[in-house]
């Protein structure tokens, strides 16, 4: 059987995982980074100095599970006891260590499920930080109303330009998984700058706000997260058109 072509777009960091995943899954994977990650210092943060005042923290991404992770080592001889950490996806879980504590991980992937999660389980006097990139994870002020105490925010880092990519040579692969509506606009703009097409390909979107950045007429499949098993299941269907 053929392997299917896909070309997989993320952040720099996250890559060349993304592209062995989807290899290992049986597909012929390529990958696209128009964007890169730089470090913010939370070094001195008192969500880091002082960890151990929270009950719960939520984690928005892999980068910011990975940012976070080395955050924690480099402050904290251990992690401190009696933590939750919430992860939006499975991929997000897996860049946590076990010794962070208690890992819960949405019943389906994205921020929509671990809200609901999250408004189920957290008491009023609960403590809660979302780790996050700058100027993301908003979503989750909708907890709240429903706390005693401030929902702090740990951004974590930056999304910056990355560097020059041959968008061509991936023309050749028919689908192309995209891991945000971030990533979605950021490789759109790119290819409007360099003046190439995207048209002629089917994008797989994860959100509203991906969908809604498809020009009319494009094709597209909605997943419910950019990993092998769902790029699968959408496959067996046939694409929506953007109207």
């Amino acid at each position: 059987m053929a392997r299917v072509r896909v070309c997989v777009n993320r952040l720099r960091p996250a890559l060349n995982r993304a592209v062995a995943e989807f290899e290992q899954a049986g597909f012929d994977a390529c990958g696209l980074s128009v964007l890169d990650v730089r470090p913010i210092d939370v070094s001195l943060h008192p969500a880091i100095t002082e960890l151990d005042r929270y009950q719960h923290v939520i984690v928005t991404s892999p980068e910011a599970a990975n940012q976070f992770t080395q955050a924690v080592l480099a402050r904290w001889p251990q992690w401190p006891l009696g933590l939750t950490v919430w992860c939006v996806g499975a991929a997000t879980a897996a860049a946590i260590p076990d010794e962070a504590g208690v890992i819960r991980t949405a019943k389906h992937p994205g921020s929509r499920a671990l809200i609901a999660d999250l408004q189920a389980a957290l008491e009023p006097s609960a403590r809660c930080v979302v780790a996050t990139a700058e100027g993301a994870g908003r979503q989750f002020e909708c907890l709240q109303p429903q706390l005693t105490w401030p929902l702090d925010r740990l951004e974590l880092f930056a999304v910056i330009p990355g560097e020059e990519v041959d968008m061509q040579s991936c023309l050749q692969q028919p689908y192309w998984i995209h891991g945000s509506a971030n990533l979605l606009r950021a490789c759109c703009d790119y290819a409007a700058t360099h003046h190439v097409s995207l048209a002629g390909v089917t994008h797989c979107v994860t959100s509203d706000d991906a969908e809604a950045l498809l020009p009319p007429g494009w094709r597209y499949y909605r997943i419910a997260a950019p990993q092998p098993e769902y790029v699968r299941l959408a496959l067996e269907g046939e694409p929506c058109v953007k109207a």
